[in-house]
């Protein structure tokens, strides 16, 4: 028996053979026949696979929302509390599927680095963490005012 998908981490299944099933001379198992399994936790850390604004990444919009996707679906409040920049900025991070995106209350300030930081705090369903924070900066646009 292959399973059509992938079971699920740390769950009991249980298997049942029936007697409806045959040898090859056609004789019917005797009894039904039954065994369970626990399959394992899974234990592979989550990890940043992309994010935007990218890393060093240059004038970009002072209006622009933040966001990182993992390469698996994430504790919301792990994230949330694992999420910083400098300089400070207020906001609110929202997710859909494996992407969080902060959005700032306010625009961000023109000309300026920032930098994005998601520390070990921040684990998956099962409580695997970041194996180190993710790191990166980003430069703001120039201020309308000032000519390239």
């Amino acid at each position: 028996f292959t399973p059509s998908s992938d079971l699920d981490f740390m769950t009991t299944y249980t298997a049942t053979i029936t007697t409806g099933v045959q040898d090859l001379a056609g004789n019917n198992l005797a009894s039904t026949y039954s065994w369970s399994f626990t399959t394992q936790q899974e234990t592979d850390p989550p990890f940043v696979d992309d994010r935007s604004p990218g890393i060093n990444a240059t004038d970009v919009p002072t209006n622009a929302s933040i966001t990182i996707t993992f390469n698996e679906a994430m504790d919301e409040t792990s994230v949330r509390n694992a999420f910083s920049t400098d300089p400070f900025v207020a906001g609110s991070i929202t997710f859909n599927g494996n992407t969080a995106t902060f959005t700032p209350n306010t625009t961000l300030d023109y000309n300026t680095i920032y930098t994005i930081t998601i520390s070990t705090v921040a684990e998956d369903l099962v409580g695997n963490r970041l194996t180190e924070p993710e790191t990166w900066n980003f430069t703001t646009e120039t201020s309308p005012n000032i000519k390239k």
